[in-house]
């Protein structure tokens, strides 16, 4: 499957987006489809932080979801730069879900860009199946999730703790 990017400029500080996408709390609370986040190391942001995710999710997603148990995954950071990038894998699917989120400020530090990309790399012959089938629903479910983010930061929402 093609590589998937999503970019959006969002009015906050890059600080702040970052603050959002590289700490699974924070991230937890700005997505509406994430219902719960548990932390299975103690920390919470850099390489090696490990958290479990439950999403809810409705339509034909809601089937994808419950068909591949997509519902609750687990992620690991990968790598951490901070207040730039961050990378995260989740196996699901028969595949590995490498997400990298980077945030560059503008020239004022008023504005920042918000970049997700997500590369899924089948590790098995049911991801190699079903990753083809997934490229549209990964596409809306990226999209929504930096959408969400932008609004989330953008509302001046509250956040957990400091990457780092």
């Amino acid at each position: 499957m093609k590589p998937v990017k999503i970019s959006r400029t969002v009015a906050a500080t890059a600080q702040a987006v970052f603050d959002v996408v590289a700490n699974g709390r924070n991230y937890g609370r700005a997505i509406p489809e994430i219902d719960t986040v548990q932390f299975l190391t103690d920390h919470e942001t850099g390489v090696g932080a490990r958290f479990l995710e439950t999403r809810h999710f409705s339509g034909a997603q809601a089937l994808f979801a419950k068909v591949f148990g997509l519902s609750a995954t687990e992620s690991e950071v990968t790598d951490f730069e901070d207040g730039r990038m961050v990378r995260l894998v989740t196996k699901e699917a028969g595949a590995l879900w490498h997400t990298t989120f980077t945030v560059t400020p503008n020239e004022s530090n008023d504005e920042a860009q918000l970049d997700m990309l997500v590369r899924i790399e089948p590790i098995s012959l049911m991801g190699k199946l079903v990753t083809p089938f997934l490229q549209p629903a990964a596409v809306k479910g990226i999209t929504a999730d930096v959408e969400a983010v932008k609004a989330y930061v953008e509302a001046g929402s509250p956040l957990d703790g400091t990457p780092g």
